[in-house]
């Protein structure tokens, strides 16, 4: 059986370059629409554009997103956020994102940058730690000073890039990276007392479970499996996602493979027994079955799709 992570993903080399966007080397890379009058355009952000809206990738980087007029909606990791003013979003490394909906006023600035631009090194003691709790909270409601403080950061570095006659820009975007992760790290930090007593038993159990099917649903499909993970009953497990989401436990094991189906389908050099492999069906004819079943189109019919579109 092949690896999931060999399929083709959604990196920083297949991020257009305009006029809009700034780039050090093939790690590090900035763009936004502040200067647009017409908000979005698909030649700004790609993986915001209207061209690729409700399309999964993978996506091979960290990216951060912050708004600063309009709305985003978006799905990460199968929970969705929509971004409005003073909202940031941060996507990790190897999670499958999904624009859903961009309203045509958005104004909206990207960072993103890949594994090999080193951040937050040396010295930043709480940084495995953060990065854990923003994968578990990638949305941000910002305060006016912080959404202030980020947007200048951004751009000092942007107006570094831009003067080619600035020696040290790489060491300025790596400490403009920590300090903005330092501002992530305290607004967790004072945001977390707020969540643990307003998030109730069920909300926290649908989070975990979440937390597990990301990492085990393409092995394990049986509710049992995450009962006892979560060292409980796979009847109150039900329960408690049902009372969290509105949706049972199944039909997220569901969502998550078909995400996965989806970003694979994309890699046209798999083909469609060999995804059916990853995703661990028995057969082509299981996965075509329950493909359509989700989706209401076969695996061929929804990559030609793609292929047209």
């Amino acid at each position: 059986m092949k690896k999931v992570e060999e399929e083709k993903r959604l990196g920083l080399d297949d991020l257009p370059v305009s006029d809009n966007t700034l780039t050090l080397g093939s790690h590090f890379f900035i763009s936004d629409t502040l200067a647009s009058e017409s908000g979005m355009s698909e030649i700004d952000l790609l993986p915001l554009s209207e061209k690729y809206l409700n399309m999964p990738f993978r996506i091979r980087f960290t990216m951060i997103l912050l708004c600063q007029k309009g709305s985003l909606r978006i799905r990460t990791q199968m929970k969705e956020y929509v971004l409005t003013r003073g909202s940031m979003l941060l996507i990790m490394e190897g999670a499958i994102g999904e624009c859903l909906e961009i309203s045509g006023d958005i104004k909206v600035l990207m960072m993103a940058f890949s594994s090999r631009f080193k951040v937050m090194e040396p010295g930043f003691r709480p940084s495995m730690e953060i990065l854990s709790k923003v994968e578990k909270h990638p949305c941000l409601k910002l305060s006016e000073l912080e959404f202030a403080d980020i947007t200048a950061l951004y751009t000092i570095m942007r107006h570094r890039m831009e003067e080619s006659g600035f020696q040290a820009v790489e060491e300025l975007a790596t400490s403009c990276l920590t300090t903005l992760f330092y501002y992530i790290s305290q607004h967790i930090v004072e945001d977390g007392i707020t969540r643990t007593y307003t998030s109730g038993r069920a909300e926290s159990i649908y989070n975990d479970f979440l937390e597990l099917v990301e990492y085990f649903s393409l092995k394990h499909r049986d509710l049992a499996f995450y009962a006892d993970r979560l060292c409980m009953t796979p009847k109150y497990l039900s329960r408690m996602v049902r009372e969290a989401s509105g949706r049972g436990p199944k039909e997220w094991i569901n969502i998550r493979i078909m995400l996965e189906a989806e970003v694979l389908l994309r890699d046209r050099s798999r083909s469609i027994q060999e995804i059916s492999d990853v995703l661990g069906f028995p057969n082509q004819s299981f996965f075509g079955t329950f493909f359509k079943k989700m989706k209401g189109i076969s695996p061929s019919s929804y990559r030609n799709t793609i292929r047209i579109n």
